[in-house]
């Protein structure tokens, strides 16, 4: 069995409790990216290298490639904030068997996201919300 999720614990805990096994979770692509997004503001020195980066980084997650985007982040990247570069690399390596090859998965005609990539987050006059869209760092797959 498995599920597509961000992750979060209560989430395992409950697929746990009514299953009564563990269930194999995958993050879901939207939330990977997000998150990535989310740390990648804080790390990035200014907007050019987010953009370069977040590309390098989104091109690299959508093919599973969870060892070349630490190789990556461990060696190329020069943080504005160094502690949100380690926590993005331990976000990546507690998960390093959920963040799986979305671009294989996708062709196979399987989802890659809990929810729709085109969905609202929450609300979706808020500004976060639109620069998220707007900016489009791991949208929607072709």
């Amino acid at each position: 069995m498995v599920s597509i999720s961000d992750g979060a614990k209560d989430i395992r805990s409950l697929l746990k409790n009514v299953f009564g096994i563990v269930v194999r979770i995958i993050l879901d692509w939207y939330h990977l990216c997000k998150k990535v997004r989310e740390f990648m503001s804080m790390i990035a020195r200014n907007k050019q290298e987010k953009s370069e980066q977040i590309a390098f980084l989104r091109h690299h997650f959508w093919h599973g490639q969870t060892q070349e985007v630490l190789d990556y982040l461990n060696s190329k990247v020069k943080a504005k904030n160094k502690e949100k570069l380690q926590g993005l690399i331990g976000y990546i390596e507690k998960h390093p068997e959920e963040i799986i090859d979305y671009d294989r998965r996708k062709k196979a005609g399987k989802e890659v996201g809990s929810k729709s990539e085109d969905d609202d987050v929450d609300n979706q006059s808020s500004p976060s919300v639109q620069a998220f869209k707007k900016a489009e760092p791991c949208g929607k797959r072709s």
